[in-house]
């Protein structure tokens, strides 16, 4: 059985990614996609131009093609809405405009991994590269997350979840029929889709399946990067710990300080990247910890006890 999947790749001023990511789609071994390209009023984005670069290179995969351009910036969450509404797939993937599919093999793979477990959603592994998309850094979920996510019960799933997303939407897929279990992602999130969603199908009690698998090379330095994250990201996201984790947790204090431990990672993180970057050409490092202890003396002690107190354990 070769269902149709539905593959979206949402674009927001990425002129000079997004052909790499189109590739991506373009080369994989599944033979019957839907794509849909929905760019959120970027400047220069050309729809026709898209459009004929996708039937130009089609090797016969893309079976189904839609290619967007909202006439005004319609944020994330309802740009992705946006795009689901014209869904024909089984089957949801993502390939952010800035990322690309990890080899020609992984929508063939997903796809039978949800045929295979029967799984609602499916979520797996990013490598994180520069932001060149040339240097390999890291891979995430690193090993105690990706335990976390494997054998938690949903609803332990949620406690574990409540300071930081573990399940990014990059590197995650979902059967058409889970995003009506959730209502679709929640417009006035702007920036923000995956997390509040993850919550609510945790705490509904719907399992998240793990697939031990490289999915998607992830570009370094976007807005949920902690390096560049901005302080509407913030707020945003404090928005969706009152509305979505607060109420619902069974231990308030646990959550308050680990969401406060995420914030003030970000913040060092951001406030850090800043001082390192003025600061390149000059002995960084020790200048930099010294700058930031004396910028952010509570969180530098908060931050350097966890990581004692981690190592400790």
């Amino acid at each position: 059985m070769t269902p149709l999947i539905t593959v979206i790749t949402l674009s927001y001023n990425n002129d000079s990614t997004i052909l790499r990511a189109i590739d991506s789609v373009l080369c994989q071994s599944y033979p019957k996609i839907q794509y849909i390209v929905s760019d959120d009023c970027s400047e220069s984005f050309d729809s026709k131009s898209i459009h004929d670069y996708i039937q130009k290179n089609n090797k016969g995969n893309i079976v189904e093609l839609l290619v967007l351009k909202n006439t005004v910036n319609k944020g994330i969450s309802k740009n992705l809405n946006t795009a689901i509404s014209y869904a024909n797939g089984q089957y949801l993937f993502n390939v952010a405009a800035d990322d690309e599919f990890y080899d020609d093999r992984v929508l063939e793979e997903w796809t039978r991994q949800f045929q295979t477990t029967g799984a609602e959603v499916i979520t797996a592994l990013r490598a994180v590269y520069d932001e060149n998309l040339e240097k390999y850094l890291f891979t995430l979920p690193n090993k105690k997350e990706c335990g976390l996510i494997k054998n938690s019960a949903p609803k332990e799933l949620f406690e574990h979840m409540t300071g930081k997303n573990l399940i990014f939407g990059c590197c995650t897929a979902r059967t058409k029929r889970s995003y009506a279990l959730f209502g679709g992602y929640d417009e006035k999130y702007s920036l923000i889709e995956d997390y509040p969603s993850n919550m609510k199908l945790l705490r509904s009690d719907v399992r998240i399946g793990f697939w031990d698998r490289i999915v998607i090379k992830y570009r370094s330095g976007g807005i949920s990067s902690p390096e560049h994250i901005s302080d509407s990201y913030l707020k945003i996201s404090e928005d969706i710990f009152n509305n979505e984790i607060l109420p619902y947790t069974s231990n308030h204090k646990k959550a308050r300080a680990n969401f406060r431990h995420w914030r003030n990672e970000c913040i060092w993180s951001r406030d850090g990247n800043k001082y390192m970057h003025k600061h390149k050409n000059r002995p960084g490092r020790f200048r930099y910890l010294t700058a930031m202890f004396f910028k952010h003396p509570l969180i530098s002690f908060q931050l350097l006890k966890k990581k004692i107190n981690d190592y400790a354990n």
